[in-house]
């Protein structure tokens, strides 16, 4: 399975901060565009715009405080990365802080996210498994 790179960039206190996983293992894109509609007397729509929806990108990831073999560390060691991690993207969530995100296929900016799902299974605390939307 080969591992993705991405990165969030967001401002905090004027600062620019950078939020590296230690894999990603997804990214999801999405765009979409509506067709206006307007109807005419004789009961057909006629269609010559379309209004663009706002580009969604979800990241499926993982963050522990251990290597990952083929990945760089990231985080410090002897701290909860995986809190520290699910804490700021909580946060980055809460907050609806807007931020660029690097991906393989592009940058978006602005990025405001508006989910964040995570999945912790028995003998795995040490790992934050999210999804982040």
């Amino acid at each position: 399975m080969a591992i993705t790179k991405a990165q969030i960039t967001y401002k905090s206190e004027g600062i620019d901060t950078i939020v590296r996983f230690n894999a990603v293992m997804s990214e999801q894109h999405g765009v979409v565009g509506e067709v206006t509609k307007f109807p005419v007397q004789n009961g057909f729509n006629v269609s010559n715009h379309s209004i663009r929806k706002n580009r969604k990108v979800t990241i499926v990831g993982v963050m522990t405080n251990y290597q990952i073999a083929g990945s760089e560390f990231v985080g410090t060691e002897n701290t909860n990365n995986s809190r520290v991690m699910y804490g700021t993207l909580k946060d980055l969530v809460s907050n609806a802080v807007p931020c660029t995100v690097d991906t393989n296929l592009t940058t978006y900016y602005p990025v405001i996210f508006t989910g964040l799902k995570t999945k912790q299974e028995a003998g795995s605390t040490d790992t934050l498994e999210f999804t982040l939307s």
